[in-house]
């Protein structure tokens, strides 16, 4: 069950989709005028929108080590609480839906977002 978010959250979470938005605009932007994005180094092909939108987080932070909560978690590491994530897009839900042996509709031709962290929003789990 899903908790009912505050106003404020409600504001907050409107807030960053909407900055969000206005920068996936201005990546298109540049991706239609034929930029390539900036390469990162350790950082693995992650489709150009997604390249264009680590740089700039990259560059945001000044961190360049950025990985899931699952990623981080697989390597011995916990999110603190309270950070909050770098949005990126994730793979086409159809393939997700498909790996996961479910029927794939016409709705599910999209890509969904996920959450990236940097080293600086992380601690070693302890044991």
């Amino acid at each position: 069950m899903r908790k009912e978010l505050t106003e404020e959250q409600q504001q907050r979470t409107a807030e960053r989709r909407a900055a969000f938005k206005e920068t996936c605009k201005a990546i298109k932007a540049k991706i239609d005028a034929g930029q390539e994005p900036p390469v990162s180094k350790g950082r693995q092909s992650t489709g150009a929108f997604n390249a264009w939108l680590i740089a700039g987080y990259e560059a945001l932070t000044g961190e360049t080590d950025f990985r899931t909560f699952k990623g981080w978690k697989d390597a011995g590491y916990k999110v603190k609480k309270g950070e909050q994530g770098y949005p990126i897009f994730s793979r086409p839900v159809a393939v997700i839906q498909a790996e996961r042996g479910k029927e794939v509709t016409a709705d599910d031709k999209y890509f969904s977002t996920c959450y990236l962290f940097h080293v600086g929003q992380v601690e070693v789990i302890k044991e």
